[in-house]
Parts: structure tokens; C-alpha cells; sequence
């Protein structure tokens, strides 16, 4: 879209869920609308305002702006890092995609793997901060943004947002924290239940996705629509029963796909839409997930984000053991580091934990494939790379507060890369080929800020309690019979799929 004068022209991938506040804002200010889109309002926003206009956006986005005048590119993607943005730049050339797929369409960007970020996927599953899988190419950070000066090929990032680390915790009693709580979601939620098309509820049965079913269906709008996976050959993964009572309990219309062994053979069709890999099964039934909603819904609204910002996470309560434990162990740095070197891929991450180097106990505890093993699977031309004088482990715990170690630092770790990196890569790739609009509300800045604030002032408890919270919100929100402390997670029976009619298929593959 470009401005009338031609000045400037935005590319723009995404929802700005407040843009009609800053449409007003702007009139007020004398200034005509083209329409009353959200991707015309941004761009007058950025005209009116410059890069301060993104500490007035509420949204997922990712958008690159063009000043003809200027000759400047502005990219900018959202705090949480919902939507994808990746760049690639050499000598005067620039590239820009929402997709590597588009990086490599382009001819222009080389098709060389990064070895770095390689160890970081077999250690975590993801990349770890700003690299990708493809050598030199870049994502723009959550919060950040980005300026190309186009006759000089300088480039110079901006952080607009940031968790806010300085926020001084606040007393006051839990009834008061959850009422703010319920408040600040239902704003969020409100927000975006706003569509010009049908919209659904992804509703796996647990406490986050149940938490936004209900004010979401307390918002007095139309019948809410709800998605439930069922997992008919595995039932120790299938929460579909726990889904369907809250669908029924807040009256939505409640759609579900069986996923089954017919069902897996999907799988590389899944797996050739992917432009990186992601070491997490939930892709596939996420991916499922997308498709049936696609035939009833356009938008989806999920619960993604409330296990990072309310600790949901069981390792947040095995990290504390093994911290515990770690004050039995002698702390040999060079001895725990020629062990932690010998152990073998089957040894219990809290055995990795507590043999870890003082402020790393995290980035050893989830460790999929050890350095040993890593370097097994390599190629000899791999292991003799420079790129390799430096771990996987050590790279995840520069990216924590420096020598601190607590559930508040391990939930700002995990939000920080495996909320974007994983989750949210997942999320995107998974809606955008079903053309479904994922939205998250837990992830509203607002939230963000609170949520920090309340983690920030618990991070010594003795009595440490998963989504304290959220769990008080439930209470408030949710029927008596739910279960508060039932925690699976959203995955793929990956037992079950090496055996039977899935093994079947995956022996083949």
C-alpha cells in the first residue's frame, strides 16, 4: 500500500488489534484515512509519528516501510515475535522476507549452512537468539526495528520494546492481582475477537486455552466455535474429554479432528511446507489442528504463552531440585566439565543440571542431543569448523541474566527463545499454510508487563506453585470440577508412533 503522495509504500504481514484508537488519534490530529484498514492506519501512524508509533501498536506483526524521500527501509516486527521477519545483507545488497523459502527464491541470497545454529537445533530443537539455519541470514528480534539507508548500506536496530526488567514488585493481596489479571485479559481477548469473519477458539482442555474460552464466550457475541485434536490410538495423550466438558460448560460449538494413523501419513506434505526444521511433534497436530479450522473459521484465538509468563512449565519445578541438590555436589569446574562431556544421551537432564557450571543449570537441564553425541552425527568438515569453539550451552545461558538462576530468569530465558523460536515458528508456519489467523492473547504486551512484575516479586519463594496466578483465575472463572493442576502439554504420541499403524508408516519413511 502507498501513502497518496507515493512517499512512502508498506509491505505488511499481520493485525494491529487497536488500530481504530490510533485511526482516532490521528483524525484528531487532522489527518484523512485512505480507509479504515489497520494497514493503512500504520502507515499513517509511521508518517505522523516516525518509529514512535510502535510503542502505540497492540498487535502481531512483522512490515517493512519504504521512505522514496529518505531512501531509508523501515523493518519492524512485534514484541513477542509472533510474526516472522528475516534479513540477509552483503556489501550494497539487501534482502527482506517473512519466509527463508523467500530468501531462496530471491537467487540472490546464498543457500550455505550455518554450523553454529546447527548445534544450537540438535542441542534445543530451535535456533538460539537472531541466527537461522542459512548462513548470514538474520530474524529481526522481537521489540526491535530495523533502518537500511540505501545509499550508504548502513544499518542500525532499534529496540522499541523490552520485558521490563526494572518494574519494582509490588505487595498487595492475590484477590487484587487476579482481578487485574481478569481485567487485562479480557481487554486483550475483546481486541481480538474483533474480525470482519468467523472466528475460533483453540481449546485443548487446559487451563490457558479453558481461561480464554471462557471470557471469550462471556464476551455475549455470537456462538464461539472450539477446536479440539482427539488422539484415538493413544488415549494417555488425548484431553479431548477435559475440551469437550468446557465447550459444553460455555455452550460453544465444538469441532474436533481425530488424529489416527491415516492421519500421520500427512506428514510430509507437512514437512515440505517448512522452510526450517523445529525438533517439536506438536507441529504436526497443530498443523491438523489449522486445517479443520480453516473449514469453519478464519481466525483462531489460543492460549499460547500463559506456561512462559505464569511459569506453567514442570521443569521450572525439577530446575529448583536440582539447584537444591547441586549444594551436595563439589564444584571441580574442570572435573564437572570432563564428565558433563562423557555422558551419554540417556542420562536424566537433572543429572546434567547439577553437574553444570554455576549460572548454566537451564541450558544443560533440556538438552536434547549432549555435546558428545553432536558431535558424533557431524561430519568430520563440521567438527573441524572454528565456528565450533564455542557450545550450544554456553550461547543459551549468555542469553540469562548473567550468573542469576531462579524460576524468573528461566521463564525470561524461555520466553526470550523458546516461546519465539519454537512455539510461536510453529504457530505461524502452521495457521499461514492453512491461511488461518492464529491471535494470542496472553501475549498483549500489558499482560507481559504484569505477568514480569508478579514473577519478579515471587522469584525467591520457598513455596514455589506453577501459575499461581492463573490457577487463582481459574478458581474464579472455570467450573468447579476443572482440574488446575492436570498439565500435558500439546504434543504428538510420539511412543505410539513407532508402533502399530503409525510405526508402520514412520519405519517406511
Amino acid at each position: 500500500m502507498h501513502t497518496s503522495d507515493n512517499r512512502y509504500c508498506i509491505v505488511f504481514n499481520g493485525e494491529i488489534y487497536n488500530y481504530k484508537d490510533i485511526a482516532l488519534e490521528l483524525k484528531q490530529s487532522g489527518i484523512l484515512l485512505r480507509d479504515d484498514t489497520d494497514t493503512s492506519v500504520l502507515l499513517e501512524a509511521y508518517r505522523r509519528w516516525g518509529t514512535c508509533c510502535l510503542a502505540k501498536l497492540r498487535g502481531m506483526f512483522a512490515f517493512c516501510i519504504y521512505d522514496s524521500v529518505k531512501q531509508q527501509l523501515i523493518l519492524a516486527r512485534d514484541r513477542a515475535g509472533e510474526k516472522p521477519l528475516f534479513f540477509w545483507m552483503k556489501d550494497d545488497l539487501f534482502v527482506a522476507a517473512s519466509e527463508l523459502t523467500a530468501l531462496s527464491a530471491s537467487k540472490i541470497v546464498p543457500m550455505k549452512l550455518d554450523h553454529v545454529t546447527l548445534e544450537d537445533y540438535l542441542a534445543y530443537g530451535f535456533p538460539l537468539g537472531r541466527n537461522t539455519l542459512l548462513a548470514n541470514v538474520e530474524q529481526v528480534q522481537p521489540g526491535n526495528c530495523l533502518i537500511y539507508d540505501l545509499r550508504t548500506a548502513a544499518l542500525e536496530e532499534l529496540t522499541y520494546w523490552q520485558p521490563n526488567l526494572s518494574i519494582a514488585p509490588t505487595g498487595g493481596c492475590e484477590e487484587h492481582d487476579v482481578d487485574n489479571l481478569h481485567n487485562l485479559l479480557r481487554a486483550s481477548v475483546r481486541e481480538q475477537l474483533v474480525a470482519g469473519v468467523e472466528i475460533g477458539v483453540l481449546c485443548s482442555g487446559g487451563m490457558d486455552s479453558s481461561l480464554v474460552t471462557a471470557i471469550a464466550a462471556e464476551q455475549g457475541k455470537d456462538k464461539i466455535k472450539t477446536f479440539n485434536v482427539r488422539y484415538a490410538d493413544a488415549s494417555a495423550h488425548d484431553e479431548s474429554h477435559f475440551a469437550r466438558r468446557i465447550a459444553s460448560h460455555f455452550g460453544t460449538s465444538h469441532i474436533e479432528l481425530e488424529f489416527n494413523a491415516e492421519t500421520a501419513a500427512s506428514i510430509p506434505d507437512i514437512i515440505s511446507q517448512w522452510d526450517t526444521p523445529i525438533g517439536d511433534s506438536s507441529l504436526v497436530p497443530t498443523y491438523l489442528i489449522m486445517r479443520a479450522v480453516k473449514e469453519h473459521a478464519t481466525v483462531a484465538i489460543g492460549g499460547d504463552g500463559g506456561d512462559e509468563l505464569f511459569a506453567g512449565y514442570a521443569h521450572y519445578v525439577n530446575l529448583r531440585r536440582v539447584m537444591w541438590l547441586k549444594r551436595f555436589v563439589p564444584r571441580s569446574r574442570f572435573l564437572a566439565a570432563f564428565i558433563q562431556k562423557q555422558l551419554p544421551d540417556a542420562t536424566p537432564n537433572r543429572i546434567r543440571g547439577i553437574l553444570a557450571p554455576d549460572g548454566m543449570t537451564s541450558s544443560y537441564s533440556n538438552v536434547l542431543f549432549g555435546a558428545i553425541s553432536r558431535r558424533r552425527v557431524l561430519s568430520k568438515e563440521f567438527k573441524n569448523t572454528r565456528q565450533m569453539s564455542s557450545n550450544a550451552e554456553a550461547r543459551k545461558a549468555s542469553l540469562m541474566a548473567a550468573g542469576k538462576e531462579g524460576v524468573f530468569e528461566w521463564q525470561l530465558s524461555d520466553f526470550l527463545t523458546y516461546l519465539p523460536n519454537d512455539i510461536l515458528t510453529k504457530n505461524d508456519r502452521a495457521s499461514m499454510m492453512n491461511s488461518v489467523e492464529l491471535r494470542a492473547p496472553f501475549l498483549d504486551y500489558r499482560i507481559i508487563d504484569f505477568a514480569i512484575q508478579k514473577a519478579s516479586q515471587r522469584t525467591n519463594e520457598k513455596n514455589f506453585t506453577r501459575k499461581k496466578l492463573l490457577k487463582a483465575l481459574a478458581r474464579k472463572v472455570l467450573p468447579r470440577w476443572f482440574d488446575k493442576e492436570r498439565k500435558k502439554g500439546f504434543s504428538m504420541p510420539l511412543r505410539e508412533a513407532f508402533v502399530d499403524g503409525y510405526g508402520r508408516f514412520m519405519n517406511d519413511v
